[in-house]
């Protein structure tokens, strides 16, 4: 009776954990879904800047999963087309996740860091005398800023 028990214990317990990862899965994703969809969002509201942070956080959910990179990374490569500037943030992801991809996709992980590499970097800072308004420092390098007013 006592081996039963714990036979039945056992499997029950295989069951839940099989479940468990199957749910993890599933809302993994679903996470990733949202994001594209939320970067497609942007870029329909003309706001590439949010579209590459929204593709970035898909590609590391991508990479984190094992799922297939080329979709997101052409997504990434033309929204960077799009752009006339990077903020320094997305730069500096967007070079994190390239050096930390598996082989692959050499081609477009090369287009990517190309374009990265051409866009002006910029960040936006409160301005501590007037919320309402941003300062825009344009970066010319990785690390020295020189501040403009937009």
């Amino acid at each position: 009776m006592k081996n039963e028990i714990e036979n039945s214990f056992k499997n029950y317990s295989n069951i839940i954990d099989r479940l468990e990862n199957g749910l993890t899965s599933i809302l993994k994703g679903i996470r990733l879904d949202l994001t594209e969809l939320k970067a497609h969002s942007w870029q329909l509201r003309g706001v590439e800047a949010n579209a590459l942070t929204s593709f970035l956080d898909s590609i590391e959910i991508t990479i984190e999963q094992g799922y297939e990179e080329k979709y997101i990374l052409e997504n990434i490569k033309n929204t960077l087309k799009a752009m006339n500037e990077i903020r320094i943030d997305d730069y500096i992801k967007t070079t994190d996740i390239l050096e930390k991809m598996k082989p692959g996709n050499s081609e477009l992980k090369k287009d990517i860091e190309i374009l990265c590499n051409n866009l002006p970097q910029y960040m936006y800072v409160d301005d501590p005398r007037d919320t309402s308004r941003l300062i825009r420092v344009a970066l010319t390098e990785r690390g020295s800023a020189s501040d403009s007013k937009n």
